[in-house]
């Protein structure tokens, strides 16, 4: 059984067979291509049930305010048959004279972002060498990080069926199958971070930042669409240095930080 998360290759399943009423049992090897790979994640954290409630309003909202801000220079076309009516554009409409429409609709279901904080905490580091031969570098602080992003991700693919980009502090993208096993500790210890203004895509309706190392200059958040949900020790004290730089601090009484 592997005592970390990661991507590990089987070689062989042992199986055990037990026959009619438990009369006779056999264990049996039985190999295994060696292309096949068992992911195996974080450990579940369930999201406590009232900052799950807070976070799904933020990211409604969110989309809401997406809603009411599409800009009026979209590119415009004359209406053919089959434009639905939602498409015209009426200011365009009155000035041309005819039914004009925008050629080209932004998606109404645009992605959410996680950025999730990598660096380590001031706990103990912890150094394995992970399933692909690389030394990698974790804490508890990292892990419940890990957790809490890998549990929002859940829970926003099945509340609201939006395609979610996972990010990290430094701008790199994970694929979102894959980052909940290949994600570790990045960066010195207690270094601060800022966040790269070409890691923000800008047609994401909701950037969520799960935060996990303290940091003394928290980075700017874009306007509107910044939430960050703190999983750290001094999460209290953090709070209104997150509140200054403009994002919407989540928490909660529910849980256990």
């Amino acid at each position: 059984f592997p005592h970390w998360r990661g991507r590990y290759e089987l070689d062989a399943v042992r199986c055990r067979v037990t026959g009619p009423f438990g009369l006779w049992s056999a264990r049996q090897r039985i190999a295994v291509p060696q292309e096949a790979e068992l992911p195996v994640g974080p450990r579940r954290r369930p999201l406590p049930a009232d900052l799950d409630r807070v976070l799904m309003a933020q990211v409604a909202r969110a989309i809401g305010y997406r809603h009411t801000q599409r800009p009026d220079d979209v590119g415009l076309r004359e209406h053919t048959a089959g434009d639905a009516l939602h498409r015209v554009h009426w200011g365009a409409t009155a000035r041309a004279g005819q039914l004009m429409v925008r050629a080209e609709e932004p998606e109404d279901r645009a992605p959410v972002q996680l950025l999730v904080d990598r660096t380590l905490g001031s706990g103990e580091p912890q150094r394995h060498v992970s399933p692909s031969g690389h030394e990698v570098s974790t804490d508890d602080a990292l892990e419940a990080v890990v957790a809490t992003a890998a549990a929002v991700e859940n829970s926003l693919r099945s509340q609201t069926d939006l395609d979610v980009d996972v990010v990290d502090h430094t701008g790199d993208r994970f694929d979102p199958a894959s980052a909940w096993t290949d994600m570790y500790g990045a960066g010195r210890e207690g270094a601060p971070w800022s966040l790269r203004r070409d890691a923000i895509d800008g047609a994401a309706v909701m950037l969520v930042a799960i935060v996990g190392a303290s940091t003394p200059y928290p980075p700017a958040a874009p306007p509107q669409r910044g939430a960050v949900v703190l999983v750290t020790e001094a999460a209290a004290v953090e709070a209104d240095r997150w509140r200054a730089a403009g994002w919407n601090v989540l928490t909660s009484t529910g849980g256990d930080r």
